[in-house]
Protein backbone atom coordinates (compact mmCIF):
# COMPACT_ATOMS: atom_id res chain seq x y z
CA UNK A 1 0.00 0.00 0.00
CA UNK A 2 2.87 2.39 0.67
CA UNK A 3 3.71 2.27 -3.03
CA UNK A 4 0.12 2.94 -3.98
CA UNK A 5 -0.12 5.88 -1.61
CA UNK A 6 -3.17 7.87 -0.68
CA UNK A 7 -5.16 6.63 -3.66
CA UNK A 8 -5.41 3.21 -2.03
CA UNK A 9 -7.00 4.49 1.22
CA UNK A 10 -10.65 3.80 0.22
CA UNK A 11 -9.81 0.20 -0.70
CA UNK A 12 -7.80 -0.23 2.51
CA UNK A 13 -10.66 1.05 4.66
CA UNK A 14 -13.07 -1.26 2.89
CA UNK A 15 -10.76 -4.21 3.54
CA UNK A 16 -10.42 -3.31 7.22
CA UNK A 17 -14.17 -3.42 7.65
CA UNK A 18 -14.85 -6.46 5.49
CA UNK A 19 -11.88 -8.82 5.86
CA UNK A 20 -12.36 -11.61 8.37
CA UNK A 21 -8.65 -12.08 9.11
CA UNK A 22 -7.28 -9.92 11.93
CA UNK A 23 -3.74 -10.37 10.62
CA UNK A 24 -4.78 -8.68 7.39
CA UNK A 25 -6.37 -5.85 9.36
CA UNK A 26 -3.18 -5.33 11.35
CA UNK A 27 -1.09 -5.23 8.20
CA UNK A 28 -3.40 -2.74 6.55
CA UNK A 29 -3.29 -0.40 9.54
CA UNK A 30 0.51 -0.73 9.65
CA UNK A 31 0.70 0.16 5.97
CA UNK A 32 -1.55 3.17 6.53
CA UNK A 33 0.68 4.32 9.39
CA UNK A 34 3.63 4.39 6.98
CA UNK A 35 1.97 6.73 4.53
CA UNK A 36 3.33 10.26 4.52
CA UNK A 37 2.12 12.87 6.98
CA UNK A 38 -1.42 14.11 6.87
CA UNK A 39 -2.84 11.14 4.97
CA UNK A 40 -1.61 8.72 7.59
CA UNK A 41 -2.79 10.66 10.65
CA UNK A 42 -6.17 11.54 9.16
CA UNK A 43 -6.88 7.93 8.21
CA UNK A 44 -5.64 6.52 11.51
CA UNK A 45 -7.85 8.96 13.41
CA UNK A 46 -10.80 7.93 11.26
CA UNK A 47 -10.14 4.26 12.02
CA UNK A 48 -9.58 4.83 15.73
CA UNK A 49 -12.84 6.76 16.06
CA UNK A 50 -15.20 5.06 13.67
CA UNK A 51 -14.33 1.46 12.90
CA UNK A 52 -16.43 -1.24 14.49
CA UNK A 53 -13.57 -3.72 14.54
CA UNK A 54 -11.71 -3.70 17.86
CA UNK A 55 -8.48 -5.05 16.35
CA UNK A 56 -8.32 -2.30 13.74
CA UNK A 57 -9.24 0.32 16.35
CA UNK A 58 -6.49 -0.90 18.69
CA UNK A 59 -3.88 -0.95 15.93
CA UNK A 60 -4.83 2.54 14.77
CA UNK A 61 -4.68 3.90 18.31
CA UNK A 62 -1.32 2.23 18.85
CA UNK A 63 0.04 3.76 15.64
CA UNK A 64 -1.25 7.18 16.71
CA UNK A 65 0.54 6.81 20.03
CA UNK A 66 3.82 6.67 18.13
CA UNK A 67 3.11 9.97 16.40
CA UNK A 68 4.06 13.42 17.58
CA UNK A 69 1.27 14.97 15.53
CA UNK A 70 -0.84 17.34 17.68
CA UNK A 71 -4.07 15.76 16.42
CA UNK A 72 -2.91 12.33 17.55
CA UNK A 73 -1.90 13.69 20.95
CA UNK A 74 -5.27 15.43 21.33
CA UNK A 75 -7.08 12.20 20.42
CA UNK A 76 -5.12 10.21 23.00
CA UNK A 77 -5.79 12.85 25.66
CA UNK A 78 -9.49 12.65 24.79
CA UNK A 79 -9.43 8.90 25.37
CA UNK A 80 -7.68 9.29 28.71
CA UNK A 81 -10.29 11.78 29.92
CA UNK A 82 -13.17 9.36 29.34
Amino acid sequence: MVRAGASSIPDALKAVSSDIDDTVRRRIVTAISRLPGDVSITTLLQLARATDNPVARKEATSALSQSKDPRAIAFLEEILKR
